[in-house]
């Protein structure tokens, strides 16, 4: 977003407080501004605006992005696998397990898998893992599986196929993919947002130097 429109619409919100345009605006943000920012916008407006669609989705937001922060417990959910198994996260306690938030029709996704496959062909064997949770609809499930094959992503695949409703997405309040949250063995987030280069310094730091590649 353009700093001339980002100022704007910031400043509009808080000009009119009680406008139910308000929310809707301060949705339309996305990641232009900081989380602390953004919520300071939404407190900032009178209680008659907080009650519409996109003000209840902000609310939300706020909830799980406190729910799901690093050195807390990381929220618990269970999903089906591409073969209609359930799959829980709790199955993955005593690992490092990443979890990455994408779909198939996500090009910025598909352009960070190759990174993801490097860190997992590199570290499955130190007690990590990936637990890829796509957002995909209802009737996308091939295009998804098809993704998972010509990526070659090699490790468990969940999804409820309900698109940006997912429900694991509204738990750690995922409002853009890529996105990925690092969990311990123990079952506390350690990072989030961990994509390219920052992925293998932080899995270096935790789990030492690659082996190398199978």
């Amino acid at each position: 977003m353009r700093e001339a429109e980002l100022v704007y619409k910031i400043n509009w919100v808080k000009d009119h407080p009680s406008s139910p345009i308000s929310a809707y605006l301060i949705t339309n943000l996305g990641r232009d501004i900081k989380p602390a920012e953004k919520e300071a916008l939404y407190n900032s407006l009178d209680g008659s605006a907080r009650n519409n669609g996109p003000a209840k989705e902000l609310a939300k937001e706020f909830r799980a992005a406190k729910a799901a922060v690093i050195g807390k417990a990381a929220p618990l959910f269970t999903q089906n696998d591409t073969i209609g198994k359930a799959v829980n996260l709790a199955d993955f306690k005593g690992k490092y397990v990443l979890v990455d938030f994408w779909a198939s029709w996500c090009v910025p996704c598909r352009a960070e898998n190759p990174n993801v496959v490097k860190a997992f062909k590199q570290y499955q064997s130190r007690n990590f893992t990936v637990l890829g949770v796509a957002f995909e609809q209802p009737d996308d499930k091939d295009k998804w599986m098809k993704a998972i094959h010509d990526d070659k992503l090699t490790w468990t695949h969940v999804s409820d196929l309900s698109f940006w409703d997912n429900a694991a997405g509204q738990l750690y309040g995922i409002r853009s993919i890529p996105t990925n949250v690092l969990i311990g063995p123990d079952g506390i987030i350690v990072d989030k947002n961990l994509r390219g280069e920052k992925l293998f310094m932080k899995l270096k730091e935790l789990l030492g130097p690659a082996s190398a590649e199978e």
